[in-house]
C-alpha cells in the first residue's frame, strides 16, 4: 500500500493502479475488509490524479461513511478528495459537506487530521474569495509533511495561490520552502520539478516560469495540474500583453478541463477568453460512464490506431504524444469498454462496424 501510495505521489499512476488492482484482489480473496478500505482510497487519489473526477468520487462515495467518533487519518484523506473534486466540477453543496465535517474535525484531531482539515477549509475559502480566512487556516500547518500522498501536491499550489493573494511574506516563504524541499529529491522526480516551477512562478508571478512549469506537467500524468499551470500562465502573459501567447495556454487549459470534466475551471478560462474575443463553449450533456461513447476524443484516436495494429512508440510518433500518454489513454479506453487485450479491441471494432 505505501508502494502504491508512493508511486501516485511521485506521478507513475500505470504501476500504481497495477499495484492497487493486485491489492484489492487480494484483498477480496481473502475477506479483508480493511484492506480492501484502504486500496479502495489509494484508488481514488489514483483516478483524481489522472484527472479523472467522476470515477475518483464514485470510488470514494462507494465506501460507507464511518459510524466512529472522531475521524481518521483516512476518513480526512477522503475528505479532501471529495473537496477537490467538488471545487473542479462546481458542486456547491458537496464542498458546504464537507467543510462542515473538516470543522468538526479539525478541533481535536491528531497532526495529520488538522492539516487535512485545514486544507478542506483553505479550499472553501478560497472559493469564496475569503483570502483571509483561507490564510488563517494555513496558518501554522506543514505543507510537506510525512507520508506524502498525492494531495500534498495539490496543497502546495494552492497555499502559493493564497499567499500571493494575500501579500502573506510568511506563507510565501513556506510556500518556497516546500518547492526547495520537492526540487532537492535525487534522482529528481520530473512532477516534482513541474510543480515547484508552478508554485514558484505563482508567488513571484512570473509568465515564463509558469510556461516552463506547464511545459514540464504537460507530459507528467498530472493533467489537472497542468491545465492550472497553463491557465495561470495565461493569465500573467496578458498580463504582459502577451496575448498570442496566452491563447494558446488558455485554450490548452481549456480542453483539459474539458476532457477531465472539471466544468469549474473550463467556465472560469472560458470567461478569460471570451474576454480576449474567443467563444469558446460547455457541452452540456454528459459524457457516458462507459461503451464508446464514453471515450474522449484523444482517446478515440488512440484505439482506432491500436485496433490497426500500431504498436504504442508509432501511436506516439504519429499523434505527437509521450508513449506514457498513449499508455494511459489506452489502459483509460481499456476500462471503459470493459476489456482487457488488444485482441479483445479487435473483436470489439469488428462487431461495431
Amino acid at each position: 500500500m505505501h508502494s502504491a501510495n508512493q508511486l501516485a505521489v511521485v506521478g507513475r499512476l500505470d504501476d500504481a493502479a497495477a499495484q492497487i488492482a493486485n491489492g484489492i484482489a487480494q484483498g477480496r480473496r481473502e475477506n479483508n475488509a480493511m484492506a480492501l478500505d484502504i486500496w479502495a482510497n489509494i484508488d481514488a487519489w489514483v483516478h483524481f490524479a489522472a484527472g479523472r473526477l467522476p470515477a475518483a468520487r464514485a470510488a470514494v462515495e462507494s465506501l460507507p461513511r464511518p459510524q466512529r467518533p472522531g475521524a481518521t487519518d483516512l476518513d480526512m484523506i477522503r475528505m479532501v478528495l471529495l473537496a477537490e473534486v467538488a471545487v473542479h466540477t462546481d458542486d456547491r453543496n458537496l464542498l458546504q459537506h464537507t467543510a462542515n465535517d473538516a470543522r468538526n474535525a479539525y478541533p481535536t484531531g491528531g497532526s495529520m487530521v488538522r492539516r487535512a482539515a485545514a486544507h478542506v477549509l483553505a479550499l472553501a475559502a478560497w472559493l469564496r474569495g475569503d483570502v483571509h480566512d483561507a490564510t488563517r487556516w494555513l496558518g501554522d500547518i506543514t505543507l510537506l509533511a510525512t507520508p506524502i500522498t498525492p494531495e500534498v501536491l495539490d496543497l502546495v499550489i494552492l497555499a502559493a495561490r493564497i499567499a500571493s493573494a494575500a501579500g502573506d511574506a510568511g506563507l510565501r516563504a513556506r510556500v518556497l520552502q516546500a518547492t526547495e524541499a520537492l526540487e532537492r529529491e535525487q534522482p529528481p522526480v520530473p512532477l516534482f520539478s513541474g510543480v515547484a516551477g508552478y508554485a514558484r512562478g505563482i508567488v513571484e508571478r512570473h509568465a515564463q516560469g509558469l510556461v516552463a512549469a506547464a511545459g514540464l506537467l504537460e507530459s507528467s500524468s498530472r493533467p489537472l495540474l497542468y491545465a492550472g499551470a497553463a491557465e495561470d500562465a495565461g493569465g500573467e502573459l496578458i498580463r504582459a500583453q502577451r496575448t498570442a501567447e496566452a491563447l494558446d495556454q488558455l485554450n490548452a487549459a481549456f480542453d483539459t478541463y474539458i476532457e477531465c470534466e472539471a466544468v469549474a475551471d473550463a467556465r472560469r478560462v472560458g470567461r478569460a477568453l471570451r474576454r480576449l474575443g474567443v467563444e469558446r463553449r460547455i457541452v452540456a450533456q454528459p459524457r457516458a460512464k462507459t461503451g464508446w461513447d464514453s471515450l474522449t476524443d484523444a482517446e478515440v484516436k488512440v484505439v482506432n490506431l491500436i485496433a490497426e495494429g500500431a504498436t504504442n512508440r508509432s501511436v506516439a510518433e504519429r499523434l505527437h504524444l509521450s508513449p506514457h500518454t498513449v499508455k494511459t489513454h489506452l489502459h483509460n479506453a481499456f476500462a471503459k469498454l470493459g476489456i482487457t487485450s488488444r485482441a479483445e479491441l479487435a473483436q470489439l471494432m469488428r462487431r461495431s462496424h
